[in-house]
Parts: structure tokens; sequence; C-alpha cells
């Protein structure tokens, strides 16, 4: 019982690990967007390989939603531009959020990527602690 317990434990977080992904960008196509995961996460819009969006899908959403949203322009002409894309799913999406956009103001002397709202993202870093 207990060794099937702990092979139990085992899948799942492999599942969990399969889901999870930073690499090679991802083209900002239908398809592309339809293989992303339906989980909550971190994904990163970019523009030719450059950084343009860090976007956060917090629990009760999914990076698959979130990023047909913007490639559909519903969040705005900046986002819909985008021509690849990256993510990272987690369950603690906010504090990976909080991470992402940390090392990023860092890099840029406090800039936030150009697509970002900064009022937006000032309200989810303060309010995240």
């Amino acid at each position: 019982m207990r060794r099937e317990s702990q092979l139990r434990k085992r899948a799942g977080a492999a599942q969990r690990v399969a889901t999870v992904r930073l690499g090679e960008h991802v083209a900002f196509t239908e398809q592309g967007v339809a293989d992303a995961p339906a989980m909550p996460g971190v994904y990163l819009l970019y523009s030719h390989h450059r950084l343009i969006y860090i976007g956060l899908a917090p629990p009760g959403s999914t990076i698959r939603r979130c990023l047909a949203e913007h490639l559909r322009g519903e969040r705005g002409a900046c986002t819909a531009a985008a021509t690849e894309f990256d993510y990272e799913s987690s369950v603690c999406a906010t504090r990976l959020y909080r991470h992402y956009m940390a090392i990023y103001l860092e890099a840029t002397g406090g800039l936030i990527p150009e697509c970002n709202d900064r009022q937006e993202t000032y309200v989810w870093l303060s309010c995240m602690g």
C-alpha cells in the first residue's frame, strides 16, 4: 500500500512537471495557444524574441484561456501583435508572477514590459505582500 502511494505521488509530480515549460519560444498562433496548458501560471509574450508582456493566469483562469484572449485582440493591440510565447504553469501563479516581474524590474531599472499596464502591474505586486 505504501509503495503504491509513493508511485502515485511520483506520477502526479511527473504530470505537474510535464506542464511546466520554459525554453524555446512557441509560435503565437491558434495551434500554439491550443497546445498551452489549461492551468494557472505565468506566460510571457514576445515580439520577434523581445519580451513585451508578462502575464498572469491566476487560479480560476488558465494560461490557454489568457493566451487566446490576447491572440484574438481582446486584451489590446499591443499583445495581439506578439509573435511567440512561453509559459510556466504553477498552482502558486501569483507568487510566480511576482518573481518574474521582480527579475524584469531589477534588470531594467524599474521599467515594465511595454505591453504591461503600469497600474495593473503595481496593483498585483502590492497586493501580494
